[in-house]
């Protein structure tokens, strides 16, 4: 997660017309939409952005929240931010490139494939990004020209904030944003491996049952409804945890352990899908 540039204003000027307003309320309910998207741009830095093919755009609340935000576009909508990706030249193969900016990447559909940029200070915090969250290689890290790293700078700052994209109101099926129910979360954990041991029945089975890999792997990808029963057994014994299903979020400590989850966005179907470099190689 890293910090926004300051060029809105410009990216902006590029569409006009209405925007979404923004909700954070909700009330705790199950998810409603797929589970599983196609992915057709993805923004992570400060802010994280996906936009998927059946119109769904998700992002990161922020300012210390963890959960994320939604609204629906129309095919043409998707398309329009698409496009205004790949017209900056950009996106014609996977690369890395060194700017005066905080680092962050972008991944674009093209076709049958996508197309991913990362940029960063210098080339050092530019190979940290595949070493962990990108699927594949760079095909190259090289400085920015003065006008790669203008675009680069105006599309964080644009993509990074979906409530003043000002599409037209027609590119809008669903203008307000509402709260992200996940239907997955990615549970893993800190400060040494979890002893389910440590833990009085019969939560210690529930947990260890809904768990089963993840000592092993040191992420596993859980239904909301594991974690609903997680979270009720580990009540019912008496231990403290966090849980709220609308932002995806389990945290609870065996022994000297930290477990926690993040949600899992609808391309997420694994936890290789978020970090590739660290668990690609997981049975």
């Amino acid at each position: 997660a890293v910090a926004a540039a300051a060029f809105g204003g410009l990216a902006r000027a590029f569409l006009s017309g209405p925007g979404p307003r923004p909700a954070v309320e909700g009330v705790e309910e199950p998810p409603v939409d797929p589970a599983v998207g196609e992915l057709v741009l993805h923004l992570r830095g400060d802010a994280e952005v996906a936009i998927y093919a059946d119109g769904r755009v998700i992002w990161e609340i922020g300012d210390g929240d963890p959960g994320y935000l939604q609204m629906r576009l129309t095919p043409e909508g998707v398309e329009l931010l698409r496009s205004r990706a790949v017209s900056t030249g950009l996106f014609e193969r996977d690369q890395g490139l060194t700017l005066d900016d905080d680092p962050g990447f972008m991944e674009v559909r093209r076709g049958d494939r996508s197309v991913i940029i990362v940029w960063g200070e210098d080339t050092s915090i530019v190979e940290s990004w595949p070493s962990a969250l990108l699927p594949r290689q760079l095909a190259t890290i090289s400085a920015a020209t003065a006008g790669q790293a203008r675009e680069v700078i105006e599309l964080e700052a644009f993509f990074r904030d979906p409530t003043a994209w000002g599409l037209p109101r027609r590119m809008y099926a669903e203008p307000e944003s509402s709260p992200f129910v996940p239907s997955r979360l990615l549970v893993t954990w800190d400060a040494g491996t979890p002893d389910w041991s440590t833990l009085p029945s019969p939560a210690r089975e529930i947990v260890s049952g809904n768990l089963d890999t993840l000592t092993r792997d040191g992420c596993q990808v859980i239904s909301t409804d594991q974690a609903r029963t997680i979270a009720r057994a580990l009540a019912q014994a008496g231990i403290d945890t966090d849980y709220n299903i609308q932002r995806g979020m389990l945290s609870f400590s065996p022994d000297d352990s930290f477990v926690h989850s993040f949600p899992a966005l609808p391309h997420e179907v694994a936890c290789e899908t978020r970090w590739p470099g660290e668990y690609s190689g997981s049975d």
